[in-house]
């Protein structure tokens, strides 16, 4: 996550391309994770001056979801799948 410009940068594990997308704005913070629980990672970002979360889950899209309050600290779940 580059935070200077907002934007994802990914490396696919197919065939090592990369590629990158903006998602967030300036002031967000970084918090990508497995959201919707199939084991990839999902771009995420928390906004504190709104305390929201705005997730672009890899297999049911888009959410945003308001939690916690201004000048919380975001810390993605991590779920150990055996």
């Amino acid at each position: 996550y580059r935070p200077s410009t907002s934007e994802f940068f990914v490396i696919r594990s197919e065939d090592s391309s990369f590629f990158a997308f903006p998602w967030g704005a300036p002031g967000d913070i970084h918090a990508a994770g497995d959201y919707d629980g199939d084991g990839k990672t999902d771009a995420a970002v928390y906004r504190p001056s709104q305390a929201t979360w705005f997730i672009n889950r890899s297999r049911d899209g888009f959410q945003a979801v308001q939690f916690g309050l201004n000048g919380d600290v975001p810390v993605p779940s991590v779920t150990n799948r055996q």
